[in-house]
């Protein structure tokens, strides 16, 4: 029998204080206080078969776990606005300190519940940041902004604690300088920026810092009569420090024809160092654990973005709307500790195994399997791989990196249709040359599974493949990973409006709806949107279907 309940308590409070002999200064300071505290109570019998005990039988336990989490917040800044001629300009600084701290008592006693042992624990953050931005307005044609951040975190050790932050944007309003004459174009404007933002989130506060950790009470030394608890030294990193982004960007806004048509082009480039892996492998023998929190690497992207919105018909009858985006990018590792790879990934097989890999050059995350041989009708051999380091046997070496689960190109496509009182609304979206590892046909495409004498779950597939038995390199072939190229579309409502309802006290619209209505894909799988590109074990989206009415007095 389990008990619990919880508490909390919030509030927020702030101040906006205009100086009165400078009344173009404020002073703003924001407090907020958030604390969650809760408790739970287990209570097992002697007659439940569950718990500590001997032969499965209990001997009786009791649990109590006590948890407070805390969260408070103090930002302090002056604000200052002046405008001078043509020029508006504000300028802010200030700071800000933020805490998180979670503790309580835990603990259980199997041989004695009546004497609940209990330990503390305790994991607290503390961010500090210092900050300041101003922003400059000439005529409302040019636009530059200057940020600056230092933050700190207790994440990690004094000489790494704090990282810094700049930003500056540029705007340029073009049309007046370059095409103020022009029928054709009505609105241009260009766009610059750069900025470099810090990550200090790893999930584990104090991994910077060496420890000793108390062990239950299964884990004592007993001498004589009485037992002692064992002290264990954990992992820990001295050098973990802020994961840095840097961006680049370059964007183009447009109108065509008085903003019948409207756009935005972006065009990026960012560059991640020290990225942090939360459980990457340490050397042999350098610490307590052989994996923890580290900083491991580099990364780029680059991308380019469009979208366009039309204004295709409008009437008082017609009207007629369309959006139209797409965009691609491109990952990198650039750089990985030591220069080794990582693998990663789920095969999907219940051994175990990976199936992706990190390597310097590549996309995060790409496939790394084996490449599947062919017979002269075009079938698969079955446990026939090509030896691609030539060493006459086939062994995890002769693995190769094949595709990747980011897509070519992105794109969307938005409708919008009034006509009369009817209203149509839907959107599309499609994924290009995206990848994902079917791990419901590599570890089910084999017909041993059928007459062992313990049927499992066996795909259609090996109608296809012919293969017999399941082995650990088979299951990486590359004949698995299919291309999950998608067309979907999200939603499409369908509406009416009554404009004068109730002798025009009021306007009526019904309407009718569906989420998720189709997808058009020659992937095999359930779904073939979704995270990482390995498809284990989905629960696939739903469809809905909606109705409902809107009413307006």
């Amino acid at each position: 029998r389990s008990f619990g309940e919880g508490n909390r308590l919030y509030g927020n409070f702030e101040v906006d204080y205009k100086f009165h002999f400078f009344p173009d200064l404020r002073a703003v300071v924001n407090l907020g206080y958030d604390r969650n505290s809760g408790n739970t109570r287990t209570n097992r019998p002697t007659t439940a078969r569950s718990g500590f005990g001997n032969n499965n039988i209990s001997l009786g336990t009791r649990f109590y776990g006590e948890n407070t989490a805390v969260n408070s917040l103090l930002d302090a800044y002056l604000v200052y606005k002046k405008k001078i001629g043509k020029l508006d300009f504000d300028a802010t600084g200030g700071y800000s300190y933020q805490k998180f701290e979670n503790s309580g008592l835990e603990g259980y006693d199997a041989a004695n519940p009546q004497a609940v042992q209990r330990r503390f624990v305790a994991d607290n953050v503390i961010l500090l940041g210092y900050f300041a931005r101003t922003n400059f307005n000439f005529n409302d044609k040019y636009l530059l902004t200057l940020a600056y951040r230092r933050d700190g975190t207790s994440r990690f050790g004094e000489n790494n604690r704090f990282g810094n932050f700049p930003a500056a944007a540029f705007a340029w309003k073009l049309r007046e300088d370059l095409f103020k004459n022009s029928k054709v174009i009505s609105d241009l404007k260009l766009r610059l920026g750069y900025g470099i933002t810090g990550q200090q989130d790893i999930g584990a506060s104090l991994f910077y810092l060496p420890q000793y950790n108390i062990g239950n009470p299964n884990s004592q030394y007993t001498f004589g009569n009485t037992s002692f608890p064992v002290a264990q030294p954990s992992a820990y990193n001295l050098d973990l420090k802020w994961e840095e982004t840097t961006t680049y960007n370059a964007g183009l806004d447009f109108g065509i024809a008085s903003n019948r048509v409207t756009g935005t082009l972006d065009v990026y480039y960012k560059k991640s160092t020290d990225l942090f892996q939360s459980s990457a492998p340490f050397a042999d023998g350098s610490n307590f654990s052989n994996e923890g929190p580290q900083n491991i690497g580099d990364l780029s992207i680059k991308g380019i973005e469009l979208g366009v919105d039309f204004a295709l018909f409008k009437s008082d009858k017609f009207q007629w709307d369309v959006n139209i985006n797409a965009s691609k990018f491109e990952r990198r590792i650039d750089k990985i500790a030591s220069g080794l790879p990582i693998f990663t990934g789920n095969s999907g097989a219940g051994t175990g195994g990976t199936s992706q890999i990190l390597q310097e050059g590549f996309t995060p995350g790409s496939f790394y399997v084996y490449k599947q041989l062919y017979n002269a009708d075009n079938q698969p051999i079955e446990g026939a791989f090509a030896d691609l380091n030539g060493d006459g046997i086939i062994t995890g070496d002769d693995r190769y990196i094949y595709n990747n689960a980011d897509p070519d190109v992105v794109l969307g496509f938005t409708s919008n249709i009034k006509c009369n009182n009817f209203d149509l609304t839907f959107n599309l979206r499609a994924s290009v040359g995206n990848r994902v590892l079917n791990t419901f046909r590599s570890t089910g495409s084999y017909y041993t599974q059928l007459i062992n004498g313990q049927p499992q779950n066996t795909t259609t597939n090996v109608l296809n493949t012919d293969f017999q038995t399941q082995t650990g390199e088979q299951i990486l072939s590359d004949i698995f990973i299919e291309n999950a190229s998608f067309l979907r579309m999200d939603f499409a409502t369908l509406g009416y409006t009554f404009p004068k309802w109730l002798d025009g006290k009021a306007s009526l619209r019904l309407f009718g709806g569906v989420q998720n209505p189709f997808i058009i894909t020659k992937y095999s799988g359930l779904d073939p949107e979704l995270t990482g590109g390995i498809d284990n074990t989905i629960y696939p989206r739903q469809r809905q279907i909606l109705f409902g009415a809107n009413v307006k007095f």
